[in-house]
């Protein structure tokens, strides 16, 4: 099992939990995954995003959800064109806009 750095914040000190991940072979990334598992009784609401060369959007995003057994209030993904083409504004303002 991957281990990571036990939280310097407790989770239960706050309202919102944003978790961030790139797609690594059509998942999160493994220390998110961990750092889920090790934190999930602690999670209040959440909203994730993830970050793809080109697939693996949904199931990433859906695992994150599954793996907090949370429902988030808001999720996206982008895809690398996306961002280096500028066109992920409008995407990540909605959800900003979703998690105000």
């Amino acid at each position: 099992m991957t281990e990571i750095e036990t939280a310097k914040y407790d989770l239960a000190k706050y309202e919102l939990l944003i978790i961030g991940t790139p797609v690594w072979a059509g998942k999160m990334a493994v220390p998110v995954r961990v750092y889920i598992e090790q934190n999930k009784d602690k999670i209040p609401n959440l909203a994730c995003f993830c970050t793809c060369g080109s697939s693996g959007i949904d199931g990433t995003l859906s695992g994150i959800a599954e793996s907090a057994q949370v429902t988030p209030l808001a999720s996206f993904g982008l895809k690398s064109s996306e961002i280096k083409n500028g066109s992920y504004s409008s995407t990540v303002e909605k959800f900003i806009q979703n998690i105000s």
